[in-house]
């Protein structure tokens, strides 16, 4: 997804907000973030100054959690038949 932008600074913030330090940035906004590509291979890099929450790294981990849960429900059909729940 990124590295150090949206997505990658948002988990943290929700499952390890030790790990960041946005203040850091404080009164920074407009200076360029030092060895953040502007591009990845999946499109653009959004500036964690800007996008970055506990609440989207919240959502989105909750999101994951239910394709896991998902996915394991299906393959344990697949495993043990139709009847299984």
């Amino acid at each position: 997804m990124d590295h150090a932008a949206k997505w990658e600074t948002s988990f943290l913030l929700h499952l390890r907000p030790d790990c960041v330090d946005l203040g850091v940035y404080a009164g920074r906004r407009k200076e360029p973030l030092v060895g953040v590509k502007s591009m990845d291979i999946h499109g653009p890099v959004e500036d964690p100054r800007l996008s970055a929450s506990e609440e989207i790294g919240k959502r989105a981990s909750e999101l994951m959690v239910e394709g896991m849960i998902r996915k394991a429900r299906e393959l344990l059909q697949t495993v043990q038949g139709p009847s299984a729940r």
